[in-house]
């Protein structure tokens, strides 16, 4: 209805609980459409690449060795490789991280030049939202794999983030006119608190 209606929409979930008709409007559509995510996803897709091509010239190299005599230019060429797969894990991170970053600060562009955003009690609390309101940063990332230590690091940088009151777009923190929730009294106490939590200043229960 609001497609009819020339109203900029845009639903947040997962594209196939879509109708197919409707799934250019999906966020995620907006975001594969951005070049600097698709830059950002390219450099991510090449490390992924060659780190999977070291590890298999590493595994290549350690099968094709002789078990007797060479011992030392066979460790010498396995300290070679692992510190090869480090600096390509490495790789993988920062790229990983870049992707992030440019998927937030897409979608974050986009929401705010949306009239309206479609989703469900528990998809208002997607990571592209939180990033945009501010409840959650671009280096809020528990599943990077990284140490205790860089865990911490990513953690008061994320704490920075939020006090700074700039979205990944650079532009203050998105913040809704009101939120409509609809059917709310299907809806359990702790879902609906979900939307209710990205800070409206007007909130309309319906059914």
């Amino acid at each position: 209805m609001c497609v009819c209606a020339y109203v900029k929409v845009t639903r947040v979930g997962l594209p196939v609980a879509t109708r197919a008709s409707l799934r250019g409007h999906t966020l995620e559509a907006a975001v594969l459409k951005d070049p600097a995510y698709l830059r950002a996803r390219s450099k991510l897709d090449l490390c992924v690449a060659q780190l999977a091509a070291s590890r298999n010239d590493n595994g290549q190299g350690r099968s094709s060795s002789p078990r007797s005599g060479g011992n030392k230019a066979t460790k010498r060429g396995g300290g070679q490789a692992e510190g090869g797969q480090g600096a390509g894990r490495s790789a993988v991170k920062r790229a990983l991280e870049e992707c992030r970053a440019a998927e937030f600060q897409a979608s974050t562009a986009h929401l705010r030049a949306m009239d309206v955003v479609v989703c469900t009690c528990i998809s208002a609390g997607a990571a592209p939202l939180l990033a945009a309101t501010g409840l959650r940063s671009t280096s809020d990332s528990g599943s990077s794999g990284a140490s205790g230590g860089r865990r911490g690091s990513n953690k008061k940088s994320s704490t920075a983030a939020v006090a700074s009151g700039t979205a990944p777009d650079g532009k203050p923190y998105l913040r809704f006119a009101s939120v409509v929730l609809d059917e709310a009294t299907q809806a359990t106490e702790p879902a609906a608190l979900v939307p209710l939590a990205l800070g409206a200043r007007q909130i309309a229960l319906v059914g």
